[in-house]
């Protein structure tokens, strides 16, 4: 029993060094950070990255601490190194996203872990909200 205890704790250890050899930060946001989007609208997220390890990342939307359901994300291609990379996600219908998190992916067996998260306020809308008209008298 205690030599799969120890056994245990090294493959839980190797497995967490795994993930703190991979970050990433966000440097910019297009849209703004605080802004109205119509459904299907992508709203893109630059990454910078440093990983010594094949990994797969995405930007998911997250509201009040859940993932948001009914998005499209960008796919992934994989990354090893230092660099940059954008993605993108959408929500299908209306929604909010006040968060948003950076996740890799990759290993066998395959696994996802959070890597940044940036908090923000984002709307999306089903029909764009026709510009106001002065009145003519």
């Amino acid at each position: 029993m205690p030599r799969a205890l120890i056994a245990l704790s090294l493959l839980l250890l190797a497995a967490s060094q795994a993930h703190a050899d991979t970050q990433a930060q966000i440097i910019s946001l297009e849209p703004t950070n605080s802004t109205t989007l119509v459904a299907n609208e992508p709203f893109y997220v630059r990454v910078q990255y440093a990983t010594d390890q094949p990994v797969n990342l995405w930007a998911y939307p997250y509201f009040r601490g859940k993932p948001v359901k009914g998005m499209l994300t960008s796919t992934s291609s994989r990354y090893t190194g230092k660099g940059e990379t954008v993605g993108w996600f959408s929500l299908t219908g209306p929604g909010q996203v006040d968060e948003i998190r950076i996740v890799v992916g990759g290993g066998e067996p395959f696994r996802q872990w959070p890597v940044a998260k940036k908090k923000l306020a984002l709307k999306w809308v089903a029909e764009p909200v026709p510009p106001k008209t002065a009145a003519v008298n």
